[in-house]
């Protein structure tokens, strides 16, 4: 069984790079392009894992996670993100792994094979 992994990113060649990253691994990638976005596709695939932006349109990364804690849907997040601050938000919002952009496609995989890792588990 391959692993959904939602990528939650509003820049379009980074999402699509990302995504196709994933389904080159074996991973069957869904994307959204802003928090609204991504709340859909969580209530209707429930990911496995989310890699989540923290600059997003319409509902920041942030307000996403903290919408996923107060809906009590558990899912591992790794934050990716441009943001100076993205370790310290990473951490207030409980994510499993942050990295920040640019950054490279190894450093990517590895993160989210650690995290799947920890899912099996």
């Amino acid at each position: 069984m391959a692993y959904q992994v939602l990528v939650l990113e509003d820049d379009t060649a980074i999402r699509e790079m990302i995504v196709s990253l994933l389904q080159d691994e074996g991973y069957h990638a869904l994307s959204a392009a802003n928090g609204l976005e991504g709340l859909e596709v969580v209530q209707q695939s429930l990911p496995d894992l989310i890699l989540l932006d923290l600059h997003l349109p319409l509902m920041s990364g942030k307000e996403f996670a903290n919408e996923l804690t107060r809906r009590e849907i558990p899912i591992p997040i790794i934050v990716v993100s441009a943001s100076l601050d993205a370790e310290e938000w990473a951490t207030e919002i409980g994510a499993v792994a942050w990295l920040g952009k640019p950054f490279e496609l190894e450093e990517l995989s590895d993160a989210v094979a650690a995290a799947c890792t920890c899912i099996r588990a």
